[in-house]
This record gives structure tokens, C-alpha cells and sequence, in this order.
């Protein structure tokens, strides 16, 4: 394609087209290890809660 304007259109629809297959196919190692880590707390039984650590002078 020597247009640039439908060369950057065809570049934009790529995720799109893309986002289907993710649905089917099976997580990444990446994936896999982020949710992983992300349900570890869980399994250990550590509660978080979402709180503003930051706050000036309030009870926890």
C-alpha cells in the first residue's frame, strides 16, 4: 500500500481482528504468571484492602 492514510487505517484494525483469537486461544506464559501473583494473596490468606495508605492522621 503506498497510501499512508490506509496504511495507518489497516495498522489500526489489527488489534481488533486480533482480539477474537486471544478469546480462543490459550493465555500467554505472560498471563499466566500475572494472574498467578495476583491471586497469590488469596491463597495465602492475607487480606487487602483498598485503602488510602497515604491519609494524614486516619484510623486503619
Amino acid at each position: 500500500m503506498r497510501n499512508p492514510f490506509l496504511r495507518a487505517l489497516s495498522r489500526a484494525w489489527i488489534p481488533v481482528l486480533l482480539w477474537p483469537l486471544t478469546l480462543v486461544l490459550p493465555p500467554t506464559r505472560t498471563a499466566q504468571r500475572k494472574r498467578r501473583r495476583t491471586l497469590w494473596p488469596a491463597t495465602a490468606g492475607v487480606y487487602i484492602a483498598h485503602r488510602n495508605i497515604h491519609a494524614v492522621g486516619s484510623a486503619r
